[in-house]
Parts: structure tokens; sequence; C-alpha cells
């Protein structure tokens, strides 16, 4: 909490770590890779299409923390154009990675890999080794820091935006409260993540649908709608709608 104040540090120290998570990613990939090659067969769908299918849509929701970035868009040195780049940029980037590491570990098909807490810990022991699984370690955690870096700055930016209090102002009140809640959730992490973890992520998509809604109307009102925009709102729509499907049935998040 005190550490976000110093924002143009907490922008490079994430800068550092996603490089070195970018490297951990090709360094693990590189492991599998070697150790098993690469089988084309990794992409067969075989004949559980709707358990492949319903996989898909839920690794998808972790990209709606792509939306992050945009509380920075006031503040990015060219604007939304740059934004856009930036985004769009960082988004192949990572679904390069993504397939890079993820498909040659169909090999693990079949076993508990998937239901385990640290599933590329694991991966990293058996393919390369204790080092790499330490490096792996560290660099999921600090993803999930860096991730709670960026709602809390995105946080900011919100309330900013809606008391019209100033920046800092609107931070001493994110980190009072976001002390106060880690406080309570000491007595029994467990419990308050059950009790917390269905309304947060109804409310997370409710948010978003509001939003990928908001700017269908927006452009359609403005007569400016091009068919990809319409397009991209309604698939964005509809992943969300999945999102809180998931949520309402108490299906497995992942």
């Amino acid at each position: 909490a005190a550490l976000v104040f110093a924002e143009r540090a907490v922008l490079w120290l994430l800068l550092i770590s996603v490089i070195v998570q970018v490297v951990v990613t090709v360094a693990l990939a590189a492991a599998v890779l070697d150790g098993h090659g690469w089988s084309w067969a990794s992409f067969s769908v075989g004949a559980h299409q709707g358990s492949v299918a319903r996989g898909i849509a839920n690794a998808s929701l972790l990209f709606v923390c792509g939306s992050l970035p945009l509380f920075l868009g006031g503040e990015v040195a060219g604007g939304g154009r740059e934004l856009r780049r930036i985004v769009a940029g960082s988004t192949a980037v990572v679904a390069v990675l993504l397939v890079l590491t993820a498909a040659p570990l169909a090999v693990y098909a079949g076993t508990r890999l998937a239901s385990l807490e640290f599933p590329g810990h694991t991966v990293a022991v058996a393919e390369s080794g204790a080092t790499l699984a330490r490096w792996v370690a560290v660099v999921a955690i600090a993803s999930v820091v860096g991730l709670m870096a960026a709602e809390f700055i995105a946080l900011t930016r919100l309330l900013h935006a809606l008391t019209g209090a100033g920046v800092r102002t609107a931070g001493r009140a994110v980190a009072a409260g976001f002390v106060a809640l880690a406080v309570v959730s000491l007595i029994d992490p467990d419990k308050i993540y059950d009790y917390m973890i269905t309304p947060s992520l109804t409310a997370l998509y409710v948010s978003q649908v509001i939003v990928f809604a908001s700017y269908g109307v927006l452009v359609l009102r403005e007569r400016t709608a091009r068919p990809s925009d319409l397009i991209a709102a309604a698939l964005a729509c509809g992943l969300v709608l999945f999102g809180l499907e998931v949520v309402i049935s108490q299906q497995p998040y992942f």
C-alpha cells in the first residue's frame, strides 16, 4: 500500500517484473519442448468438445484483467492511440508465450496436474529441476503482486474520477480499506476467500458487461459503428455473461 504511492517506481518495478516473467516463461517453454518436442496433436479436440470449449472460455476470462491499464489511459504519453498499441502488442506476446508453454503440456493430459495449486512449479521440477522451479515460483508471486498493484492504481483513478478527490487522497482511502480488509482476512483466509469470491467475481463481470454493452450503444448512437465494433462488443458481452454463469452455477473457475 505504501509502495504504490511511489508511482513511477512501481511502474519501473512492474516493467522489470514483466521482463523477468517473459524470460522465465520462455525458459519453461524451452524445457518442456526439449523434453517432449512439438506435436500438432496437442491442438486436437477429440471427443470432449464441450469440456474443451468450456476450458477455453474459462481461460479467456483471465484476460478481463487486461482492461486494468485503461484506467491509466489519461496519463499515458501518446494517449489512447499509444495505449491501443501497448494493449494489442502485450496481448499478442502473451498469447504466443501461452501457446509455446501450454501446447507441449498435452503430455500431462489425464494426470492431476491441472488440479494442483501450483502446476507450473511442478512442471518446472519435472522438466528442468529445482532452479527453474524456484524462478517459476518467484515470477508467479510477482505476477500476483503486480496484478494487485494494477488494481490498486485502477481503484485510485476510479475514485478520483467519481468523487473529484485528488489522486493521492483517493490512494490513501483505498490503502486504508485495503489494509483494514487484509487484517480482517487474517482471521480465517480460506473462509474469507470462500465468502468473498462469488460477490467479487459477480461485481467484476457485471461492471464489465455494462462497459462493453455501453460501447456498442455509444457507437450506434454516434453513427460511427463498424461491423467490427459491434462484433467486438457482442463477443466481449458474451464472454463476461459466461463468467456470470460460471459464478452463479458455482462451477470451478478453472
